[in-house]
């Protein structure tokens, strides 16, 4: 084989190889910005109302580790649970919780402390827009939390 033929083959080996190269893809930059932070509930839409969140009022937090564990506070009580996340979709499993009685005046933040871990079970769609990471709950639904 003559050495322009080496040449030009061992180019087009070199070409392929930087093809199949691993490239960062936009949603592991994003899936590393959801991670490893931890995020403060700070509105829910549902059926066009808002409802703004008051941590002083109640804490509604998500932390989901690069281990696969999330983990959190809802209102006066922590919980945690294994996550999934698979590609734009978040799943966390049936999470444990501790039981504190909580005095929340506020009704509003009274339901959504009972509804917090069960939508969390998902699978849910999440995307990061700047310091907000936005979880879409249902069609009707939506759950924005910003960092702390």
């Amino acid at each position: 084989m003559s050495i322009l033929k080496q040449s030009t083959g061992m180019l087009m080996l070199a070409s392929l190889l930087g093809a199949c190269a691993v490239q960062p893809s936009p949603d592991s930059t994003l899936t590393e910005k959801m991670i490893g932070q931890e995020w403060q509930l700070a509105k829910v839409s549902h059926h066009g109302l808002e409802l703004k969140v008051d941590p002083a009022i109640a804490a509604f937090t998500l932390h989901i580790s690069a281990e696969g564990q999330a983990s959190g506070k809802v209102a006066c009580n922590r919980w945690r649970g294994p996550a999934t996340l698979e590609g734009r979709k978040l799943s966390i499993s049936p999470a444990a919780s501790t039981r504190a009685r909580c005095n929340t005046s506020e009704a509003q933040h009274q339901e959504l402390e009972r509804r917090y871990l069960a939508s969390l079970k998902g699978p849910l769609d999440w995307r990061v827009d700047g310091e907000q990471l936005i979880l879409d709950i249902s069609d009707n639904e939506r759950w924005v939390y910003t960092w702390p």
